[in-house]
């Protein structure tokens, strides 16, 4: 997200052509990001884009909320 927000591809490929921009690109802080799937993946992308960049996050799963809280017990029991 920060490469995208930041456009780090696009401005690394023209400073290697001898271009040089100064372009600082999308602030993420206070934006919002939405999650499709909130299992183990989705979950820890939202912690990061929440606690690490500030942002608000919507996320939505096909399974209800408890059988997600139910499923994310049954993996530490596992351990």
């Amino acid at each position: 997200m920060g490469c995208l927000a930041r456009h780090i591809s696009r401005l690394d490929a023209r400073f290697r052509t001898g271009q040089f921009i100064t372009q600082t690109g999308t602030e993420l802080h206070g934006k919002t990001l939405g999650i499709l799937g909130f299992g183990n993946i989705g979950r820890r992308v939202a912690a990061i884009a929440h606690f690490g960049f500030g942002m608000r996050v919507i996320a939505f799963d096909s399974r209800p909320l408890s059988a997600l809280q139910t499923m994310g017990q049954q993996k530490k029991q596992k351990f």
